[in-house]
């Protein structure tokens, strides 16, 4: 064979490689595609009509994704002048890999939101995502970064900043992650003052059917938010919190679903015009566990009534029943510590509760019923120099309470403890008569 068709042959086995490895990217992109149209359509059903066209050619494609509400509250219809928001989406493909834009698109809308940006030249929202196609393991990772302007809005009665949100994400079949930072916000209206700096949200998921964006539930999920301040001021009173933390841990323990949360703060500021009270160490760390089978069909069923968008799921006559399903396998709560911090003292307590199965209607009809079920201990210690610092503290009231058996006076400390068991219940050790 002589060498230029040996380099000639090669050139063509090369070539043909790298198509067929766009058309595979291009392709795997595209179910891609449809699997997130299909879990808008899915999710927002009942809320919004979504749409898809695609033009598409070997190398690239454009989309078009539109969201139709069906139902915006008046002033923002008003607003807005439509109800349906559409965005493009570009996509280029290459070897086993492909990249996307999606924006909002051109329209009367989109020159409306850019009215209210703080840097009008900018996209007001960006999604820019990586896609690579695994040949072996039939999988893509998609892996991107989103980003939306800061928007500001001033008037005679209101002063509005939305800060900008940036960060990166990724997706893989059932997992999920993202770290995005919010830049900090305020609004001044009505004499009153809010502001909240800088914010990050940490969050990691897996879901239980093996695709994260159709997952009603997650069998593992990590969410982190930290806010390193947050301060309401009117008429010279004002709140200020620094340091928040938010902390939320989801995960399957055998049959049963464990939601954990911690909400900490390094310092809360109380200002009003007699003084000024500095807390710390605030802490509150709970722990609900309930039947993951039951928690699946609750969001389902939830899920349905959306869809159907005929009832109002934030009505208790609709929710409570379908309670009933979660409660039906038990519920147990603890709060491992509540705990705040005044001049060098410590109000601090905690609660086990454990229910048996019950339903919503036994709590509402029969009391002693709930009460056999009931498998509670909680403690609270409240000591008496936190107490005498804050503003219009009577002690005489407490002693009224000590009096009646509700608190123990401990010397320094004021004490509550509360038992129930098996129909019996025990307040500071001593049983609670007609209980």
């Amino acid at each position: 064979m002589r060498k230029g068709a040996w380099i000639g042959g090669l050139v063509a086995v090369i070539g043909a490689g790298y198509v067929t490895g766009v058309y595979l990217a291009s392709e795997q992109v595209a179910v891609q595609y449809q699997r997130y149209v299909a879990a808008l359509s899915e999710n927002y059903r009942g809320v919004a009509t979504v749409s898809s066209k695609v033009d598409s050619s070997f190398f690239s494609s454009a989309n078009k994704l539109s969201l139709e509400f069906n139902d915006l509250p008046e002033p923002v219809l008003e607003w807005a002048q439509t109800n349906t928001i559409d965005f493009d989406i570009k996509f280029s493909h290459g070897f086993l890999s492909s990249h996307s834009v999606l924006t909002i698109a051109e329209s009367e809308l989109r020159n409306k939101i850019n009215g209210y940006q703080v840097k009008p030249d900018k996209e007001p929202l960006l999604l820019s995502s990586d896609y690579k196609y695994d040949l072996f393991e039939g999988s893509v990772l998609v892996t991107g970064e989103f980003s939306a302007d800061a928007f500001k809005h001033n008037s005679a009665d209101m002063e509005l900043l939305i800060g900008s949100v940036k960060g990166p994400f990724s997706l893989l079949d059932d997992t999920f992650t993202l770290d995005f930072i919010a830049r900090p916000s305020s609004l001044k209206v009505a004499g009153m003052e809010f502001q909240v700096a800088q914010m990050r949200l940490e969050q990691s998921a897996k879901s239980l059917t093996g695709n994260v964006l159709k997952a009603g539930l997650a069998i593992d999920s990590e969410a982190t938010i930290k806010i390193d301040g947050f301060k309401v001021k009117a008429q010279g009173d004002g709140l200020e919190v620094n340091g928040l933390l938010l902390e939320i841990d989801q995960h399957v323990a055998g049959d049963r679903l464990v939601i954990a949360t911690n909400y900490s703060a390094e310092e809360v500021r109380i200002k009003r015009s007699s003084g000024e009270l500095k807390f710390d160490n605030s802490v509150v760390k709970l722990s609900l566990d309930v039947d993951m089978q039951a928690s699946v069909a609750l969001l389902g069923d939830i899920q349905k009534l959306q869809e159907q968008g005929v009832v109002d799921v934030n009505d208790p006559a609709v929710i409570f029943p379908l309670l009933n399903g979660l409660t039906q396998k038990g519920v147990n709560l603890q709060a491992q510590r509540l705990a705040v911090s005044l001049e060098g003292s410590t109000l601090e307590g905690k609660v086990d509760l454990k229910m048996d199965p019950f339903s919503i209607e036994e709590v509402m009809l029969d009391r002693q019923a709930v009460l056999q079920k009931l498998d509670l201990e909680a403690d609270f210690l409240l000591p008496k120099k936190l107490l005498a610092a804050l503003p219009d503290y009577d002690s005489s009231q407490l002693g009224f309470f000590v009096g009646m058996g509700f608190l123990l006076d401990e010397g320094d400390n004021y004490r509550f403890s509360i038992s129930a068991k098996q129909g019996k219940v025990e307040l500071n050790g001593h049983a609670m008569p007609g209980m």
